[in-house]
């Protein structure tokens, strides 16, 4: 078929084909010796098709030539280095653009705490678990930052969960803040931030500023959006019925070793009791309130107990399908709402 019925067959253009061409990546099957047009068979048209779907991922030339010629595995290292290596750039040029606008204003910071750097990454870990990306509501991917007279507050939330985690703000006096810092550049951040001795963290309309043991001021630029009023939220919980505090280390370990998606927890006076490969198994603890049988999805609740802190947990209860509390602390807090799931009386039955 002529070049113009082959790309259009393909998804490329003439001109790009003539290019592989010259290039030696995707050779006509005919060129007529007369005209110099090239002409392709059907059987080109899984390469070309191939070429394509390569390039469209940014992979240079020669990469395309490795990748054609490999099997399945190396094909895959090789757009996996590909794309690491995309993303540390975009990082890069990320983190410039946010240096370069934020230079363009004259803020002065406003301080919101000092910190040890492994205590502050570790709270923005166990937040950064609840945040979502959203197109309808970009906020939810950030976390939010709020500094009391005495604590800086994280909290994250997919509408589904919400985490929220207080840390001691020290001997830094600061003034009342609040905004949404993006999720993505605090990931990015996390690495610096665990092996900084003490973090200083300072705010601007703009972004917040991390500086640390005289290395380079990290920013982290402020979400536009509104977040949800994560204490309205909090205020229209009702009082729990059930409350239960075990080791959260030991309920952890079964967590871990859960064959199914979904747990029920048999909450009694003298602890929760759950099912295990093998069999039942009492987790010892002190209840207060009503002994209640309550599900979730192991999604929701492995990451919450995870994410806590000291050697307890507190989970708080309203019923089999109303909001649940997780609760820890040490010299913080960390506080995570989740839903229970709601299963069937056969569900039941079988757990």
């Amino acid at each position: 078929m002529s070049i113009s019925a082959f790309a259009r067959r393909c998804g490329l253009t003439a001109s790009a084909l003539r290019f592989y061409d010259d290039y030696g990546l995707l050779s006509p099957a005919d060129v007529d010796a007369t005209t110099g047009y090239r002409r392709y068979s059907s059987a080109q048209a899984d390469r070309a098709v191939a070429i394509r779907r390569l390039r469209e991922v940014g992979l240079p030339l020669p990469d395309v030539v490795k990748a054609l010629a490999a099997d399945a595995a190396e094909s895959s290292r090789l757009l996996d280095e590909h794309l690491s290596a995309a993303n540390d750039d975009l990082r890069r040029r990320r983190r410039a653009a946010t240096d370069f606008t934020t230079e363009l204003y004259d803020d002065v910071p406003c301080p919101l705490g000092s910190f040890r750097g492994p205590v502050l990454a570790a709270a923005i870990e166990q937040v950064l678990t609840a945040t979502i990306h959203h197109l309808a509501a970009p906020a939810l991917a950030g976390v939010r930052l709020e500094r009391s007279a005495d604590a800086l507050i994280l909290i994250a939330t997919d509408r589904y969960r919400l985490a929220s985690r207080s840390l001691a703000a020290g001997d830094v006096e600061g003034v009342p803040w609040s905004g949404t810092v993006d999720g993505d550049q605090l990931r990015e951040a996390m690495s610096e931030l665990r092996r900084a001795s003490r973090v200083e963290v300072e705010s601007t309309a703009r972004d917040v500023r991390w500086r640390h043991d005289g290395g380079p001021t990290r920013r982290c630029r402020i979400l536009d959006g509104d977040f949800p009023d994560y204490r309205l939220m909090l205020e229209a919980l009702p009082a729990p019925c059930t409350r239960v505090t075990v080791s959260r280390h030991e309920l952890w370990r079964l967590l871990e070793h859960h064959a199914g998606d979904r747990l029920v927890l048999d909450i009694g006076s003298t602890g929760i009791e759950l099912s295990t490969p093998e069999g039942r198994v009492l987790l010892p603890g002190r209840m207060t309130g009503d002994p209640l049988r309550i599900a979730f999805a192991l999604t929701t609740l492995h990451p919450a107990i995870i994410a806590g802190i000291g050697p307890d947990v507190m989970i708080e209860a309203r019923g089999p399908d109303r909001p649940v509390t997780i609760r820890s602390a040490d010299d913080g807090d960390l506080t995570t709402v989740a839903m229970p799931v709601v299963l069937d009386e056969q569900e039941l039955d079988h757990a």
